[in-house]
This record gives structure tokens, C-alpha cells and sequence, in this order.
């Protein structure tokens, strides 16, 4: 199959959405498909000048009507028709993976309605709005027309039930991480020394984002602290971390690190993935997740979890068995949890063994597999509505 994976944000950004789609991109060429990556021609330029440049092909189209939006939409959806219609007469693609709702998704759910071409549009869990008047009734009237919605996890279905989209049309994919990078010999003791690390690690991944509340992880930490008995190092890793500011007092006793591939198109990077063997709990104190790939990460490389009871980390999390749950902002609970499993190391143990037979099934097999089958089930339906 000839692929279009349609995104406004891809490489050399480095967050969620866009090492999906990077690495979806590559396994589906790997089965000898041809997927192609169309991308604003701003973003093709930036690529295109940085040693991320992938190996599958990639194009740039205009993206300027989007701004248009805010103005005159059908204006915009008329010059986003146009644009897609050449680029599909240009390349012939079997099938179409448009990513993010709006603008893309909605651009092309608008234009398969009127053509018929088969595809799908794949909310990425930021876009997706808790309040579904947050979206433009434009966005939203458009988005009920595509014929297949991918969501991420049961939360996010939800929620797109709540923009009125059919439920028969929604279609829930997971995320999928590479468990074979969490396998294999690790001196965990070494890479810590090199460190300069001395005792219990805690390991955050998250981009410095609202959504992510770091406010509560930091202050949770620092009451973990007052008991003077206890010690531990916490590891925040993610886009835009160093920047963050950290009080006086718990400076000594964190580290802040950017999360960016360390050799191109390695994702996570080696070190990363190194942090995530070396840690003894994973802590991930958001007030929502759409899917979190550092979440199922953390899982495949055997580690508790101490989580806030949220959509996007319950469905992966199961209380008592692979990790504990506290209220998002429950700062004196999350505390109570970092110290609790700091301090019964079999615990520790059985949840991380319950967390790697959970993440078995976030394989990349499994996903591409529920891809492949998706898009050739599109296919069928449009063929038998053209003939």
C-alpha cells in the first residue's frame, strides 16, 4: 500500500506524536509498504537541514490556509480541498493517516467526504478537548464526516463520543513501544557512578507542559524529603526540562535533562532508556493523558509506577498490581507513595514483573498489525461504495 501520513508536526520535533508516526513510518516500509510523510514545506525545510533526515520519503505542502480558520473557514477548507486533491493525483495514495484533529484531520475528513478516498484520522491525545466546545463547530462538524477516527485509549473515546462523532467510526489503537530496548545485560550500578548517583532514583519523562503538573511532582519530592532518613534522586527528562525552574533547596537532590535523540532517529535515545533501567519507580503526576508512551515505557523496562488516577494513565496502571494511584495535585499522596515504595523493595519487585507482562501488549507488531488491518478494511468499504 502507498501510505499518506499527513501530520502538521513531525521531525526534527522530537515529542509524542511525532516519533509515533516516525517510527509507524518505518515498520510499515519494512513490510514492504511506501509510506510517504507530507508535512508543512516550513517544517520539510527545517528536516530536510538536520541530521534526522529518515529514510522513508517525505514532501512539503502549503500550509498557510490554516490560518485562515480563525477568519474565513470555507475559504480555507476550499484551498485545503485543493491542496489535497493535487497532492493525491500527484502521488495516487490507497489510503490516507491524517494526524491531529484540527487542523489536519478536519481538513481531511472534510475533503474525504467529498471524494470518497479511504483514510482515517488519528487524534493524538492533546487534541483531543475534555470540553468539546473548545473545537470550532466548523472542526467538529467536519470531523463527524471522516470515516474512521483512531483513538488512543477508552478516555479518549469518550471524550470524541462527546463531539458527536459515531461510535461505530471510532476505532481505538494504542501506542506501541520497541520492548526488545529494555532487554538484555545493564550494569545498572556503573551507568550510576558515571552519574555520580548514590542511592534510590525516581524517574519522570514528561515535556515541561501544563497538562503535566511538574508543580506537584517537585513539591511531592520535596515532602518526601523532610522525613531526614530518606534520600533519593529525582531524574526529570523531556522536552523543554532544563529550563524549568527548581527551587534552592531540592536543586542538589534532582536532575533536569532535555529528552533529544542522542544519534539520529533513535527514539527514546540510548540514555533515556539507560535512566529508565536505572531507576527504581517511575512517577508521572499529570492531570490527563491521551496515550503515554513514557508511561508504557517506563512498564517495559520493569518499573512501579506512581501515578495520579487520571484518563490516560488508569487504563495502563491498575492500582495495587503494577503501581499505586493518587488524585491529580494530591501532592501529600504521591509523596506518601514515592515513600512507600522506596521503602519495601519486594513490592517494588512484583509490580515491576506485573509492569512488563503488561506492556507486552503496547508491541509495535500488535500495533501495525491493527494498522494494516484498518486500512485495508477502509479500503474494501470505498471500493464497494465506488462500484
Amino acid at each position: 500500500m502507498k501510505v499518506a501520513i499527513f501530520t502538521p508536526t513531525f521531525l526534527p520535533k522530537c515529542s509524542g506524536a511525532e516519533i509515533f508516526h516516525h517510527n509507524l513510518a518505518l515498520r510499515l516500509q519494512d513490510r514492504g509498504h511506501e509510506p510517504i510523510v507530507l508535512i508543512p514545506r516550513s517544517l520539510k525545510r527545517r528536516l530536510d537541514s538536520s541530521p534526522l533526515a529518515p529514510p522513508y520519503e517525505t514532501v512539503g505542502f502549503p500550509s498557510h490556509q490554516w490560518s485562515l480558520f480563525k477568519r474565513w473557514p470555507a475559504a480555507a477548507f476550499g484551498l485545503s480541498r485543493w491542496t489535497l486533491g493535487r497532492l493525491q493525483s500527484r502521488h495516487r495514495f490507497d489510503v490516507w493517516h491524517s494526524v491531529v484533529l484540527s487542523p489536519a484531520g478536519m481538513c481531511f475528513a472534510d475533503w474525504q467526504s467529498r471524494t470518497g478516498v479511504p483514510g482515517l484520522v488519528r487524534a493524538v491525545g492533546d487534541d483531543v478537548p475534555g470540553n468539546p466546545a473548545l473545537l470550532p463547530a466548523f472542526a467538529r462538524k467536519a470531523l463527524c464526516k471522516a470515516q474512521c477516527i483512531v483513538s488512543l485509549s477508552e478516555g479518549m473515546t469518550r471524550a470524541l463520543a462527546g463531539l458527536n462523532i459515531r461510535e461505530d467510526r471510532i476505532v481505538e489503537i494504542s501506542n506501541a513501544v520497541d520492548l526488545q530496548r529494555f532487554e538484555g545485560c545493564f550494569d545498572r550500578e556503573a551507568f550510576l557512578r558515571r552519574h555520580g548517583i548514590n542511592g534510590p532514583v525516581c524517574l519522570c519523562v514528561a515535556r515541561n507542559h501544563p497538562q503535566k503538573d511538574l508543580p506537584t511532582l517537585f513539591q511531592a519530592f520535596r515532602e518526601f524529603l523532610r522525613d531526614p532518613s530518606r534520600r533519593a534522586t529525582l531524574v526529570v527528562a523531556g522536552r523543554g526540562i532544563p529550563d524549568y525552574p527548581v527551587d534552592a533547596d531540592l536543586k542538589s537532590h534532582v536532575r533536569l535533562l532535555e529528552n533529544a535523540a542522542s544519534s539520529p532517529l533513535e527514539f527514546p535515545p540510548a540514555e533515556l532508556v539507560a535512566w529508565y533501567r536505572a531507576a527504581d519507580l517511575f512517577v508521572l503526576t499529570s492531570q490527563l493523558e491521551g496515550f503515554s508512551t513514557a508511561l508504557v515505557e517506563a512498564m517495559a523496562a520493569g518499573l512501579p509506577v506512581a501515578g495520579t488516577d487520571v484518563p490516560g494513565i488508569r487504563e495502563r496502571v491498575q492500582n495495587g498490581v503494577n503501581g499505586l494511584l493518587r488524585p491529580a495535585g494530591d501532592t501529600a499522596g504521591i509523596s506518601a507513595t514515592i515513600a512507600r515504595l522506596l521503602a519495601n523493595p519486594e513490592e517494588r519487585r512484583a509490580f515491576g514483573k506485573a509492569s512488563q507482562q503488561l506492556a507486552r501488549q503496547y508491541s509495535w507488531e500488535q500495533t501495525v498489525n491493527a494498522y494494516e488491518s484498518t486500512y485495508k478494511k477502509l479500503q474494501l468499504t470505498a471500493n464497494r461504495q465506488s462500484a
